[in-house]
């Protein structure tokens, strides 16, 4: 069993360790947009989490992206 003091609510790894079940059960990518505490700094993000299989019957591993923005922050550069 991994610590879950390792993993503060509203860490990106809490986040990701939410989606993984879902993507078990589904076995299809799953994606959640929701705030999340990076550094002590919230952020709005857009995660997705996908399965990978090489026989297409058996997930081997799972393919993680995560983007984010401070909220306010424009896509300007």
């Amino acid at each position: 069993p991994v610590d879950a003091n390792l993993f503060p609510a509203g860490s990106t790894p809490s986040i990701f360790k939410e989606m993984f079940p879902k993507v078990l059960e589904k076995k299809v990518p799953v994606s959640m947009g929701r705030e999340m505490n990076i550094d002590g700094h919230i952020y709005l993000g857009r995660l997705i989490v996908a399965p990978l299989s090489s026989d297409n019957k058996n997930i081997d591993g799972f393919l993680a992206a995560i983007n984010w923005k401070a909220p306010g922050q424009t896509d300007e550069l």
